[in-house]
């Protein structure tokens, strides 16, 4: 993991998503996407809480 660390320090090289999440997991993250619109991120919110 020290290789993919110093690979990502020095932005060097294309990481797949199991080599991110496991520079993540020791901190509780993973990777993922994220709408940058905030009326999908509402409703998403509302029916996350809601149950549905």
């Amino acid at each position: 993991m020290g290789r993919i660390l110093s690979d990502i320090e020095r932005d060097a090289g294309s990481f797949s998503t199991a080599s991110m999440n496991r520079v993540f997991r020791p901190l509780g993250l993973k990777v993922g996407l994220v709408s940058r619109q905030a009326d999908l991120l509402a409703r998403l919110g509302k029916e996350t809480e809601g149950g549905t």
